[in-house]
């Protein structure tokens, strides 16, 4: 069987994909704006004022998908729904070669990123730097953003792999890596006002990073690829 019957022969991998790509205290306050800015385009956020300019309307061109016309903002999670969508189409047309070199690729940038972000959630508090501080004795440590950023799109980056190419999918699921378990909510990290709720969620989120790191750094191995 050819490395890349997860496009060309397997159904249910990709509408399996397919779902997950179209189904996201002292010290937080000044960048968990950084965060929502940056995960606007992908919120739930409905039409009326547009949340970049504050323009009093946005028009809908596309389900759950807004521009705004004074400043061209687009708002929505319709229209991550609708990057999803052509990036799989995209990936359809690869060649079977293409496709097992897309596979592969995508399986060591995951490797890559998981093992640099798993050791950030082992420190998800460090001592407040800032005197002006309300609770001037910790915050949450900035470095927290760009790691669940890294292991989210490590995690998308697996599933991608395993769809792409049916050698990697099996390695993966050999090593205990599920293609059916969504990405942990990590909300907590960053909206959490009490330092218990992020160190918690911080310790669940890594066991799940670990694991697909584990996964990630097995297949690899099993493929060859770390030549």
């Amino acid at each position: 069987m050819g490395g890349t019957e997860f496009i060309f022969g397997s159904t249910y991998v990709l509408i399996m994909f397919g779902g997950v790509l179209l189904a996201g205290a002292g010290g937080v306050a000044s960048w968990l704006q950084k965060r929502r800015a940056r995960l606007a385009l992908m919120s739930d956020t409905e039409g009326g004022q547009c949340i970049a300019c504050s323009s009093a309307e946005t028009v809908e061109l596309h389900p759950d998908a807004w521009r705004c016309p004074s400043c061209g903002y687009e708002q929505g999670a319709g229209w991550q729904r609708r990057r999803d969508e052509r990036r799989l189409e995209k990936l359809m047309q690869l060649s079977p070669e293409e496709a097992s070199k897309r596979a592969q690729a995508a399986l060591l940038d995951a490797r890559l990123m998981l093992t640099g972000a798993v050791a950030t959630f082992d420190r998800p508090i460090i001592a407040s730097r800032n005197p002006n501080h309300r609770n001037n004795d910790w915050e949450v440590n900035p470095d927290l953003l760009t790691a669940v950023g890294d292991a989210r799109t490590a995690h998308k980056g697996l599933q991608e792999a395993g769809m792409l190419d049916t050698d990697v999918a099996k390695a993966l699921e050999k090593a205990g890596f599920s293609f059916s378990e969504p990405f942990p909510d990590t909300d907590p990290l960053f909206d959490g006002t009490w330092r218990s709720t992020i160190e918690s969620c911080a310790r669940k989120t890594k066991v799940d990073v670990e694991s697909w790191r584990v996964a990630a750094v097995s297949a690899a191995r099993s493929l060859g690829l770390d030549a």
